[in-house]
């Protein structure tokens, strides 16, 4: 859950995620007491490919240091 969590795009200015998926990762999390910042220390994100229906899915690249 903490990886689905930190992979799930930034909510930018307090704005709704736009993916109902995205929203239900985000809404578990928040029910589990999981924070993007548990787990992994030192993960960043380094790439994102969006949704798109024709790929069918959204993924996000990081990494922890070495």
């Amino acid at each position: 859950m903490c990886i689905s969590h930190r992979a799930t795009p930034g909510q930018g200015s307090g704005g709704a995620l736009a993916h109902p998926t995205d929203r239900a990762v985000a809404a578990g999390g928040q029910e589990a007491g999981i924070t993007v910042e548990d787990g992994l220390s030192g993960w960043e994100r380094e790439d994102e490919l969006p949704f798109e229906p024709s790929r069918g899915l959204h993924a996000t690249l990081g990494g922890a240091g070495d």
